[in-house]
């Protein structure tokens, strides 16, 4: 449907790299302290980013 909005063209060059930046920056702390023993998905890492930028 050509109706149907698509989030990520909202987002400005500027938006895109800082929830690159962010979403490595969680990979990594994950990583690093072996939290849960594995990692979850995109969506869950998006949708958390999305949670706080509505908090803060």
């Amino acid at each position: 449907d050509q109706l149907t909005l698509n989030a990520l063209n909202l987002l400005t060059d500027e938006d895109l790299e800082d929830l690159r930046f962010e979403i490595k920056q969680h990979l990594r702390e994950r990583l690093l302290s072996g939290q849960d023993g594995e990692l979850g998905g995109l969506d869950a890492l998006i949708a958390e980013h999305a949670q706080k930028s509505r908090r803060g």
